[in-house]
């Protein structure tokens, strides 16, 4: 029986998170099947138990080394899940539970560059949170010059949905931070 499942948000975009509670269904016989734009589908079968882990990928899944990188997986058990359009670095991945071989980055330095290459993309939206912020300011401002007091929701929106990627950010910043006294100390 398939199901579909809203999207469990986070103000960080905490992708930890969201593996930890797609284990959380599947130990209960609820399986993650496919992202959407609008939610999360899922199959019941109470016989099976997986693993999901997720990845940003370092390109595009279009792009060879993706595609190679995706069919070295598969070929050791690993399954990508299906997934559209602006997920396309964002990789779902499923391996049956008894197995480790869903642990990416098991060492400091790969720990690192993942980290390193999720800030990257996230590097972006501190700035365009300021500027979500100045335009919602600026759309009060000319309200109340104007004696116009509606404010469209984009303006009240846009900050708020930037202010979940800034947080990813700065968990993400503190990860590495973290991670890089770690290994200094280690050497």
């Amino acid at each position: 029986m398939r199901i579909g499942v809203p999207f469990k948000l986070s103000l960080s975009l905490d992708y930890e998170g969201i593996e930890d509670w797609l284990n959380e269904k599947s130990s209960k016989g609820i399986h993650f099947v496919r992202v959407g734009y609008w939610g999360y589908y899922f199959e019941t079968d109470l016989t099976k138990r997986y693993t999901y882990k997720i990845e940003l990928l370092k390109k595009p899944r279009e792009s060879i080394e993706s595609q190679n990188y995706l069919h070295f997986l598969k070929e050791i058990g690993i399954d990508a899940i299906p997934t559209k359009g602006m997920w396309s670095r964002w990789v779902w991945f499923k391996g049956e539970s008894i197995d480790e071989k869903l642990n990416f980055y098991s060492d400091i330095d790969s720990k690192l560059e993942y980290y390193n290459r999720l800030n990257k993309l996230l590097r972006l939206f501190p700035t365009l949170f300021v500027l979500g912020l100045i335009l919602l300011f600026s759309r009060i401002v000319i309200g109340v010059i104007t004696n116009d007091y509606s404010v469209e929701f984009v303006f009240l929106y846009l900050p708020i949905v930037m202010s979940m990627f800034v947080c990813g950010y700065l968990k993400n910043k503190a990860k590495i931070r973290k991670l890089k006294e770690e290994k200094r100390l280690r050497e």
